[in-house]
This record gives C-alpha cells, structure tokens and sequence, in this order.
C-alpha cells in the first residue's frame, strides 16, 4: 500500500486470522495479531499504534466497544485508527450492533478479497488524513506557543530599553542634542555608544569573537593598542569621558540571524576613529574621506579574512553595513551647519557599504555604496539606483529598512518576531539600541 501500514487483526478464529493476515501481507501491511482482549488493548495503547484493527464479532469476549473507547482517548483530533468489523453473512442485527459500537466498516466473516482490500484501502487513507490534521493542529499550537514567548520577550525588551533610556538620559541642564532628524519626537540626550550597543547581558559569543580579531588586526599591522587608545582621547572625549577601544572603531551593532550559520552586522566608524585606523591600514595619516573610506574597507577585509582563518566553524557576519557615527557634534548633512565643528566627522550623507562574507576570503570583494534615505527598503530596487545586482552587487533582498522614529515605534514589535534585519537611522540606533536583543 506504499505507505507503512499496520494493522491488528482481532480473533480467535484460526481461519479469518490466516486468511486476513495472507490479504494483508500482500500488500506489505504489517499484521499484529492478539487473540484476547487484553492483548488488542495494549497494541492499540502502544506509541506507534495501529492504523487499522478488523475485529471478529462472533468473538464473545470481545467489546467492540472498548476498542472504539480506547482509539478516541489516544487524541482529540479525528480519529487515526479505523475500525473494521467482520460478521456472520447471515446476522443482519450483528452488523447493526457493530455501526452503533462505532465500527468503520462491516465485512461479511467469510471475506471477499476485493472487498476486503477496498475497505483496508478506504481505512489507510482515512488514518493517513486524521494524522494530516493532528501533525497540523500540533504544528499551530506550537506557532501559537512561540509567538507568545516573542511578545513576551518584546514586551520585557522595550521595557527595559525604556528603562535604559531614562537613566542614561542627563539632567535637562546639560541634555545635548541628539542626532535625531524626524520632525516626530524631541531630541534626547545621545547614549553612549558602549552602553548603547547591548542592554540586559554581555556582547554574543561571535561579537566577543570579532572585536578580538579587530584588535589583534591592528596589532599586527604594527599598532599598540595604547597607542590607538590615547590617540583618540583629545578628540572624542566628552565631558571629561575617556572613550574606549570599541567606542571609535564602531563595534556598535545589531546581530540578526540570517540562517543558523550567518549574521548581519551593523557598524559605525567615528571621525577620529577612522583617521586612527588608516594610520595602520594605510600606513599613513588619511584626511581625505575617500582615503578614509578605502582604509575602512581594507580594515574590514582584513577582520573577515583573519576570523575566517581562525574560527573554522564557518559561523560569522554574511553582510556588513556602516553607518554614520552616533557620537557628537552633529554632522552638517543633519541641516545643522554652524552649530559645533564638524571637520572631524565623517562626511558620507545617508551612506551606506554592504559586504557579502559568504563567499570565500581571497575572492572577497567590497561592494558598492548604496545610498539610502529615512524610509527606504533596501532590495532589488537598488537597481534603480544605477546599480544592477550581480557579482560586483550584493542585493540587500527585503532584508534592510531605514527607518525613522515614527516608524520605528510602529514596527518595534515585529522585530522580534520576524528576526529580520533593520538598518536604523544612527540617531535611533543610539537612542534605541537597548529594543532589541542579539542572538549567540
């Protein structure tokens, strides 16, 4: 009968049992035979179960109805056993008690092959479609179950984001102003980056992972890393903060998974951090954003080439994206010139460069900038942009949206439970970062 089929044959008649067990193989179905009802109680009660019982009506101790009782208690969905039940030709009232027992199917005892087989055909399909819906309904509860545990974790997450928010906030007296460009809300107090990156718990084991490689990068290169942190105190301290290692070279990011393997990565490069990187990328002093630019990207090859070769497992970032920093003074593509210096920032407006790791180190190749707007979803519409998606192209399929404050209240929920990529708007990034949870 193509799929595994068993069946428990019910009798005490040496003759039905030989003659519906020779049917029955001949199809390949596998026979259980009990020949007290003790014995067809525990088969049906087993794990496997049976998907079909032909029971012999002419056996006095035997309760058609207890076995129709004890396939209905095995689940609440319809039931996957089908029951047939064999009479004597002659005894209409026994076929009668036996639909009302809650048989399936009665057979006259002397048995007709085509009708017998065409009623085990009939009882496979049937079992077959009633283990369809339980496997369906098992299946929804536990989408049912998951989504709530989602909510939850959304709820308690923003929670504690606003919670974060509120304390890092400073008094209105020395409350700067924050990189936010929507129009929609006030501009609070920019969060520091570290305190920003992460709320409720440390950094996932592959962040950890990568800022290690980053360091050891730039030592290797020939950087100390005193030497990276005292260059940048002078100019990205702020009120009296000294900034550390991972605040200027933009280890700020969000983690989502792209499958079990890969993960997006999201980061952003101050000024200052820049100039000192590609003092070691570019062995030399880089001023000009271009130059800038190019060091980061050199940088960036180099972290994915040395975690590759250092952790084996094949688990890593599959995409990167920066962004502009969301440490202080405002840039002057924020329609804020005038207000504070902005020589030291970097000047890459609604820039973005996705990198594509899933291909290997030695062929990997930075792709273009894409250029994007509050709003915009990244996705084949790149195309339109000048830019045709192919090898040279990493398309950001309906995996990027950027997004502004009002959106990002809408949609806040979703995050979680769609564990999709969003690319924030830097000012949000800083200010909401604690919304959302990285995955190890």
């Amino acid at each position: 009968m193509h799929l595994p089929f068993r069946v428990l044959i019910a009798t005490q008649d040496t003759q039905v049992r030989l003659v519906t067990e020779n049917l029955l193989k001949t199809v390949q179905a596998k026979c259980l035979v009990a020949e007290t009802q003790d014995a067809v109680l525990a088969l049906l009660g087993t794990p496997e179960g049976v998907d079909l019982v032909v029971a012999d009506s002419s056996w006095e101790g035997l309760s058609l109805e207890t076995i129709y009782r004890t396939c209905r208690s095995r689940t609440t969905a319809p039931v996957e056993t089908y029951l047939t039940v064999l009479v004597e030709e002659t005894n209409a009232a026994g076929a009668i008690l036996a639909f009302n027992a809650g048989a399936d199917a009665v057979l006259r005892k002397n048995i007709d092959p085509v009708e017998f087989l065409n009623a085990c055909r009939a009882g496979q399909r049937l079992s077959v479609l009633a283990k369809m819906h339980r496997v369906a309904m098992e299946e929804k509860a536990t989408a049912a179950s998951v989504l709530t545990t989602a909510e939850q974790e959304v709820r308690e997450a923003t929670a504690a984001a606003a919670a974060l928010v509120q304390e890092q906030e400073p008094p209105a007296e020395n409350r700067q102003t924050s990189l936010v460009t929507s129009a929609e809300a006030p501009a609070p107090a920019a969060a520091q980056p570290k305190k920003a990156r992460l709320a409720g718990g440390e950094a996932p084991i592959v962040v950890r992972q990568m800022e290690a490689v980053a360091r050891q990068v730039l030592i290797d290169q020939g950087a100390s890393e005193e030497t990276c942190f005292h260059d940048v105190i002078d100019a990205d301290a702020v009120d009296g903060q000294v900034p550390e290692w991972s605040e200027f070279v933009g280890w700020q990011g969000i983690f989502w998974p792209v499958n079990n393997l890969w993960f997006d990565v999201l980061f952003h490069f101050s000024r200052t951090g820049a100039e000192n990187l590609c003092r070691w990328t570019l062995q030399r002093q880089a001023k000009e954003d271009g130059a800038l630019m190019a060091g980061i990207n050199q940088y960036l090859i180099a972290v994915q080439a040395t975690y590759r070769a250092h952790y084996e497992t094949g688990y890593g970032p599959s995409s990167t994206i920066l962004c502009q920093p969301v440490v202080l003074p405002r840039p002057h593509w924020m329609e804020e010139a005038g207000q504070g210096d902005f020589t030291r920032v970097l000047k890459f407006p609604n820039s973005f460069v996705a990198y594509n790791f899933h291909i290997a180190p030695a062929a990997l190749q930075v792709k273009a900038a894409i250029t994007a707007s509050p709003g915009d979803i990244l996705n084949e519409t790149i195309a339109s942009r000048g830019q045709r998606p192919g090898p040279g192209v990493m398309p950001l399929a309906n995996r990027g949206v950027i997004l502004t404050e009002g959106r990002l209240n809408k949609i806040v929920p979703d995050l979680e439970a769609n564990r999709t990529l969003w690319v924030i708007e830097p000012s949000l990034f800083a200010r909401r970062m604690g919304a959302y949870t990285a995955v190890d």
